[in-house]
């Protein structure tokens, strides 16, 4: 990783309050215990996408992004749903994925 001008704490990733395990998933290789992902059904597009996630063997560990978290760009914002790191190798590749509306086999 290469560190740059600029930072957020990692208090990012709890800050959002959360009332009830319920509707969570617990992530494996997520950065937190508990990923609340959006949509209410236990198997939505988010829930798929980060169940994919864990049983991916070419993650290396993800984040589902908070609301407000934005990287600035030159024709505005861009509010990423997820920052995932790939292995290949070695190496890990950080990619962010802005809406989740597929499967993993679409990135």
């Amino acid at each position: 990783y290469n560190e740059i001008e600029g930072s957020y704490d990692s208090a990012i990733f709890t800050e959002e309050k959360h009332t009830s395990l319920d509707k969570a998933y617990e992530g494996k290789k997520s950065i937190v215990d508990w990923v609340f992902t959006d949509g209410t059904a236990k198997m939505s597009v988010e829930r798929k996408f980060v169940t994919d996630l864990d049983t991916s063997s070419d993650v290396a560990v993800y984040a589902k992004l908070p609301k407000g978290f934005h990287i600035p760009t030159p024709v505005g914002n861009y509010s990423p749903d997820w920052a995932i790191a790939f292995k290949e190798g070695t190496v890990k590749h950080v990619y962010f994925v802005a809406e989740t509306k597929g499967s993993m086999s679409s990135l």
